[in-house]
């Protein structure tokens, strides 16, 4: 939650002002945003009911669609837990299927549709749009929190989409060992507890964390590094063209 709140509130505060300039939103990042959280795009383009619609439409298919065939509980300490119903009808599959499918093209069109919505606003002021200069810190903040985002906030786009893509097969290797470990360490309870596990699985659970980590703290470097040369880039271009421009950040 924490965690959410906080891109949230950089998303909507992200921007510069200075003599003349206009702030341009990035179709790329827009779309990174909205692949990670439903209805975050949309909020970074400034439509905030719009993306508070597509996050509860989101969210909600995805509940029903667990719901119809398992018990959902949440736990402050381990978030989520699905137990699949041992027994399940085939309408409640059906509906399940259903509602899942409906999540599914939601989340696309959610992309898509945070990729336009940058586009036209893009579209609309070319005339008067300058290259929008950010604080490196903000990219960095980015990329720690959803990997490869900040990345695409630099226009590094082939590296953002390397790193996205590397975020998705952590992602997926977390779903494994929490599927593996809950499998024989917790069928019943649902709770799995630190002290039951072997060395191995502790290694392996341990191993997880310290690379993923790793991973979210070479994105941040790595866009801060790239942030703070392009910002150097546009502020010299910006001297050289009016040796008066003062630049002011605002967070």
């Amino acid at each position: 939650m924490k965690r959410t709140i906080l891109i949230l509130f950089l998303i909507m505060s992200i921007g510069i002002s200075a003599e003349e300039t206009l702030f341009l939103k990035n179709p790329y990042l827009s779309g990174s945003l909205s692949w990670y959280y439903p209805g975050l795009g949309q909020i970074y383009n400034g439509k905030v009911f719009k993306g508070s619609v597509m996050f509860i439409l989101e969210t909600t298919c995805l509940y029903l669609s667990l719901n119809l065939v398992s018990d959902l509980t949440f736990r402050i300490e381990e978030g989520f837990i699905v137990n699949p119903h041992s027994e399940i009808t085939d309408k409640n599959r059906a509906l399940s299927v259903t509602f899942f499918s409906a999540a599914v093209l939601l989340h696309v069109y959610n992309i898509i549709d945070a990729i336009g919505d940058s586009l036209k606003y893009n579209t609309a002021f070319a005339e008067k749009a300058e290259k929008p200069k950010y604080d490196p810190l903000v990219p960095a903040v980015f990329s720690f929190f959803m990997p490869g985002s900040g990345q695409m906030l630099n226009g590094d786009y082939r590296k953002g989409s390397e790193l996205i893509f590397y975020e998705v097969l952590f992602k997926l290797w977390k779903v494994y060992i929490d599927y593996d470990l809950r499998k024989r360490y917790a069928e019943d309870s649902g709770a799995i507890n630190w002290l039951d596990l072997s060395n191995n699985d502790r290694i392996t659970f341990f191993s997880y964390f310290m690379m993923h980590f790793l991973l979210r703290s070479y994105c941040a470097y790595d866009a801060f590094k790239k942030g703070a040369e392009n910002l150097k880039l546009s502020m010299d271009t910006d001297t050289r063209n009016n040796p008066r421009v003062m630049l002011g950040f605002r967070f």
